[in-house]
């Protein structure tokens, strides 16, 4: 968004032309610093700073979360601006008494009791296509590095996960349809990826899902001590940054989970914030992180999805500095 969008809408609507000058803040985190640019000017003899966002849709979490912390940094009002809303996300900062101005649209300034919209053309939600798990998992396998090279047959992809021709198939067409990789042949058919893979996962955000089903605590995890278990959630992330977590969390597939339930091989707490350890249990195999006792790199990065927490965040780019494609 053009800054002078919004001065030439301050002043159509208030008959004030505000100066606006950017502001640099370093010392905010990586997550507030990529979704909104940050300037300030003086409305009604006030001091005030606007936040920018500089793409279409944000969390309401992560809003909440940047007015927050940006709100300790600086004195005067806050302003968000956005290209555009949908009705949902308008009544969301409404009711939490956030002021926002969409140019051209709405704005929404309670500290000045300006709640001014015309009619607002609503931006229509398309519900993102999600990957099966499955194909999920091969993608994950192939940008993890736990498949190589770029080209399989689908008979020896099918033996390497230990899932059905036909459960993998389904799979790869799917990732086919999304551009995410070729599927040749008749009679034998050949799966292969690209080479780029940082273009690739890049590509392939949108479709990804968390791959934690739900979480559960135990009230015993001697069976987790023998080395075959992975670490997840904030424990693993820990280890690949500065983050502190001394609760152990591990990952396991969740038909696993529960054939091990059923053998009474687990034992869950009484609560969530209870036992000795917390355990995600996942739509698709944890896969191991090179040389690590955690789970893989990307798929510990999309457990975190939605978490707007400033320390996660914080700690989520500390550790994808760390990754080499």
């Amino acid at each position: 968004m053009e800054v002078e969008e919004l001065q030439d809408y301050l002043e159509q609507v208030l008959n004030y032309r505000v100066a606006l000058a950017p502001v640099v803040q370093d010392g905010l985190p990586f997550f507030i610093r990529k979704a909104f640019a940050f300037y300030t000017g003086e409305l009604y003899s006030s001091q005030v700073h606007f936040l920018v966002a500089q793409t279409d849709s944000i969390a309401i979490k992560e809003i909440e979360s940047a007015v927050h912390v940006f709100g300790k940094s600086v004195s005067g009002k806050m302003v968000l601006v956005f290209p555009s809303m949908v009705r949902r996300e308008r009544l969301g900062l409404v009711k939490r008494h956030i002021s926002f101005i969409v140019p051209g649209k709405q704005m929404f300034l309670p500290y000045l009791g300006i709640d001014f919209s015309e009619r607002l053309k609503e931006r229509r939600e398309v519900a993102t296509l999600k990957l099966r798990p499955m194909a999920q998992e091969i993608l994950i396998a192939y940008l993890s590095g736990h498949l190589n090279p770029v080209k399989w047959s689908l008979a020896e992809l099918a033996d390497y996960l230990k899932y059905t021709s036909m459960g993998v198939l389904r799979a790869v067409n799917q990732l086919a349809e999304l551009g995410m990789c070729k599927v040749s042949g008749d009679y034998r058919k050949m799966v292969q990826f690209e080479t780029d893979k940082e273009a690739l996962w890049k590509r392939a955000l949108p479709y990804f899902q968390s791959p934690v089903k739900k979480m559960a605590a135990v009230s015993d995890n001697s069976m987790f001590g023998s080395g075959d278990w992975l670490y997840a959630g904030e424990y693993a992330l820990a280890r690949h940054s500065n983050l502190v977590a001394r609760r152990p969390c591990y990952a396991i597939y969740e038909k696993t989970y529960n054939a091990l339930l059923k053998e009474g091989e687990i034992h869950l707490a009484d609560a969530p914030e209870e036992g000795m350890a917390d355990i995600q249990i996942w739509r698709y195999h944890p896969f191991r992180e090179d040389g690590c006792d955690t789970v893989d790199l990307l798929s510990l990065e999309l457990s975190f999805q939605g978490v707007s927490d400033p320390r996660i965040r914080s700690a989520l780019e500390q550790m994808k500095e760390n990754k080499v494609w």
